[in-house]
């Protein structure tokens, strides 16, 4: 009997490792964006406790000028670390969004050969179902035909007897 063999599973074995590849990958670069988002968050909070913290000590006026300026500075490194983290963000969220782009791109393509693998294995089975009727259709004929030749050698075994 016949092995259906669908000659462009090569590719579409390739095609569904390249999918777990990436799926792997967008996992880890989710997890990543996450954890950015996490550190971004933290520092904004930071950020405003400082900045409150800030306002009520000069409220009771109990600062110098100079631990003032030391407290501005520290707000603006608190600024530029947020601000380079939100960087950090756009630049993870961006990556995911492009792996996630690349993922459906190979799943459509590994759609389309699955669905063209199944279309070639049902003509198979539709040729294998005909070429079994064939078969079997020639078997009757040719009992058909044994048994009329038998018949026919009886037949004349009887008229001439």
């Amino acid at each position: 009997m016949a092995k259906f063999q669908f000659p462009l599973e090569p590719v579409l074995s390739y095609k569904r490792s390249l999918e777990e590849m990436l799926q792997f990958e967008l996992a880890r670069l989710q997890q990543q964006a996450h954890r950015a988002r996490e550190v971004r968050d933290a520092l904004k909070r930071e950020l405003e406790v400082r900045r409150t913290d800030l306002r009520a000590l000069m409220g009771e006026g109990y600062l110098q000028v100079d631990e003032i300026m030391r407290h501005k500075r520290f707000l603006r490194r608190l600024t530029q670390q947020l601000q380079m983290q939100e960087a950090v963000v756009a630049r993870l969220e961006a990556q995911v969004a492009e792996k996630r782009e690349e993922l459906l791109q190979v799943r459509q393509e590994e759609a389309v050969l699955e669905a063209l693998k199944e279309r070639q294995f049902r003509r198979f089975q539709q040729r294998l179902e005909r070429a079994t009727m064939q078969v079997i259709d020639e078997s009757a004929i040719a009992g058909f035909n044994r048994r009329r030749a038998e018949e026919a050698e009886r037949s004349a075994r009887l008229d001439g007897a």
